[in-house]
């Protein structure tokens, strides 16, 4: 018997690429560098993925964050990427994101 509450919605399953991204610098270039990266190297192994993006040990605000995805989103809009992202802030705190 698992402690997952009911219901819930497993993000990893079988065949499902994980694209772990350390930050170095927590800016909205390296959010935006890093989003590119994980998701290109997702899209050639032409399976589902999700991109993990870790700012904890930089500090990573949800403002820098949220303004690194505005540029990803508006850079590679009409491409037909899409996918999911899981954020570690600098607090600790984990938000999950689809775009």
């Amino acid at each position: 018997r698992d402690s997952f509450p009911r219901p819930y919605m497993p993000i990893f399953h079988a065949g499902v690429i994980v694209q772990s991204k350390e930050l170095e610098k927590a800016t909205v270039n390296s959010v935006q560098a890093n989003l590119e990266k994980g998701v290109d190297q997702i899209a050639k192994s032409k399976q589902p993925g999700v991109v993990v993006i870790d700012g904890k040990a930089v500090g990573l605000s949800v403002e820098t964050f949220n303004e690194g995805m505005g540029a990803f989103l508006r850079s590679s809009s009409g491409t037909g990427q899409s996918g999911m992202v899981i954020v570690v802030f600098g607090d600790g705190s984990v938000v999950v994101r689809k775009f």
